[in-house]
């Protein structure tokens, strides 16, 4: 190999270690939530002046409070639509981004991370351990309740549900909680993408001397020794 090529070759894996250094930093704003916050806001104060209006009303009468009750739920069946729609695509954001850097970094079809199941396989397969990174309860617990949200057939919430802080003492989602829940978790995923990008980072680029003698061994156990030789000489040339 010339020397072009030998820079061609290094200039190719500094540039990948460099891009998986900045993924995080380069993922775009979730914008959808600044949406949604502005019309929870909106939603908000029109059910508050609701029930202030109620309440400073000198005169009640039945039809008043049907109209008041009727107001009200109207309201809150819209902010916990908007609170459940802030949980859905947080989730569904999070699934693009982990499952691009992925593809990114490993050089393969995105679309074989196709669940949950398949991405704490892939990175057990590369000795990363998904649960022991900054963030992971935060994202499980997002997950749980988007599939609660998307998949449930019952609007009681379950014992997994449950075990989320917010609505331990709940019977039902409501949007206060929703809301909660999700501004306490909404920097997570970018904290679990980084904590996962540093091992990814250690997997594909860094060699201890332990890590290169297991390499060796496993080629050892396959080849030859002319073969072997053969190889040596070939990667020699890389460099």
């Amino acid at each position: 190999m010339n020397d072009k090529e030998s820079e061609e070759i290094e200039f190719e894996r500094e540039t990948s270690k460099i891009g998986l250094d900045l993924f995080v930093d380069n993922l775009k704003e979730n914008s959808f939530s600044k949406a949604v916050f502005e019309q929870t806001e909106k939603l908000q104060k029109e059910l508050n002046d609701t029930v202030t209006d109620f309440l400073n009303e000198q005169q009640k009468s039945d039809q008043n409070e049907y109209y008041y009750h009727l107001d009200t739920e109207f309201l809150e069946d819209k902010l916990s639509a908007l609170s459940e729609m802030n949980i859905v695509y947080a989730f569904k954001d999070f699934e693009i981004n982990i499952k691009k850097l992925l593809g990114a970094a490993y050089g393969i079809d995105a679309h074989e991370f196709y669940k949950w199941e398949s991405i704490l396989s892939f990175l057990k397969s590369k000795k990363i351990k998904p649960s022991e990174l900054k963030g992971y309860q935060e994202i499980n617990d997002l997950r749980k309740l988007n599939n609660h949200i998307k998949h449930s057939t019952s609007q009681k919430i379950n014992d997994k549900i449950k075990s989320i802080s917010e609505f331990k003492q709940l019977t039902y989602l409501r949007h206060y909680e929703l809301t909660e829940f999700f501004n306490r978790i909404k920097d997570f995923p970018y904290t679990f993408l980084y904590a996962l990008s540093t091992e990814i980072y250690k997997d594909l680029y860094e060699f201890d001397s332990n890590r290169l003698k297991s390499i060796a061994k496993l080629f050892a156990l396959r080849m030859d020794k002319k073969s072997a030789e053969s190889f040596i000489e070939q990667f020699k040339e890389l460099y």
